[in-house]
């Protein structure tokens, strides 16, 4: 039996449609996102939270993805060529909790249902601030977006409660 990669079981494009483009505009508005320069998603899965916002930054803006998962940042690079995306983002396998990145390098440090699957969030938390520029913004988002993926899931019938609860 092989072992299940981090968050395999809910892993796919259909995650793209967890936020409406309105909600997107709204966070971008909200946060200033058409004036930062440089993006950190930590935690960046397979792209799809960064890729999504990124469009919504300045024109050259670029984007830097790490996740623990060597399969998931080689699938966010793909998908960044795909969305002709690939100039402007980079991705690299990594801990959340000792990020390779120097003190204040970003405008925009996220996350994206990252901290509630750490064992020490406080730690991955204190990373995040210490690559922040100063007045730069943290935005983490949490949410729970099981009832999303059902919905979208039913076409094709490839999440059920037991694969996500077992």
């Amino acid at each position: 039996m092989t072992k299940k990669r981090h968050s395999e079981a809910v892993l796919s494009d259909l995650r793209d449609q967890w936020w409406g483009q309105d909600y997107l505009e709204l966070v971008a508005k909200r946060l200033q996102l058409p004036h930062r320069q440089s993006v950190l998603d930590v935690g960046c899965g397979q792209g799809h939270w960064g890729q999504r916002l990124l469009p919504l930054m300045q024109d050259g803006a670029v984007l830097e993805g790490i996740d623990q998962e060597r399969d998931w940042v080689s699938r966010a690079q793909e998908r960044s060529r795909s969305l002709g995306l690939a100039e402007r983002c980079h991705y690299c396998q990594g801990d959340a909790t000792e990020l390779p990145y120097e003190d204040e390098s970003f405008d925009l440090v996220t996350c994206q249902t990252l901290l509630m699957h750490l064992a020490d969030p406080m730690a991955a938390l204190r990373e995040m601030l210490r690559t922040l520029k100063p007045g730069g913004t943290l935005l983490l988002a949490e949410p729970s977006n099981t009832s999303n993926q059902f919905s979208t899931d039913t076409v094709n019938r490839t999440l059920s409660p037991c694969l996500l609860y077992t």
